[in-house]
């Protein structure tokens, strides 16, 4: 079995694959895609937030008696939460850009309404959002490792 940071880096790899997708000529499909990869990145990260803040977690590894990382520890825990909510903002506009390119239904006898001004979907902001994202991710969960690494390291140095 995975640990909970192999498996976030798997699923946002497959994001970052997503993302990097052709979109002319498959907007439905590219925006399905990246949709679903951030609902699997949303999964994922709910559950190594919940994991990480457990009494047993990757936080309670880490010396809170330092200001300095009590303070860190306490950034971490409010990018987690800032990160489920940018991954959900994300799905929607993932969403709607499918939504945008979804085929009439087979019985639809109306032409479809005229395009609202800004109804198309922006491909490339959401490209460029979802690799925002991803860097965040990435560079958030470095500073948890390297947060756990010099903990550990402090720890043993201790007793020199």
């Amino acid at each position: 079995m995975k640990t909970i940071p192999d498996r976030m880096l798997d699923v946002l790899d497959d994001l970052e694959q997503a993302v990097a997708g052709a979109v002319p000529g498959q907007e439905r499909a590219w925006a399905e895609r990246v949709g679903q990869s951030l609902a699997r990145v949303e999964g994922v990260l709910r559950h190594h937030a919940a994991e990480a803040e457990a009494p047993a977690g990757l936080f309670a590894r880490v010396d809170l008696t330092r200001p300095s990382f009590a303070r860190q520890v306490g950034t971490l825990r409010h990018e987690h939460e800032d990160f489920l909510v940018r991954a959900a903002a994300l799905q929607r506009e993932a969403e709607a850009a499918t939504r945008a390119f979804q085929p009439p239904d087979a019985g639809q006898t109306a032409l479809p309404e005229p395009a609202r001004a800004g109804a198309i979907p922006d491909f490339n902001a959401l490209r460029r959002d979802a690799q925002q994202f991803l860097a965040a991710l990435r560079h958030h969960y470095e500073l948890e490792n390297d947060l756990v690494q010099e903990t550990v390291t402090m720890d043993i140095g201790a007793g020199d």
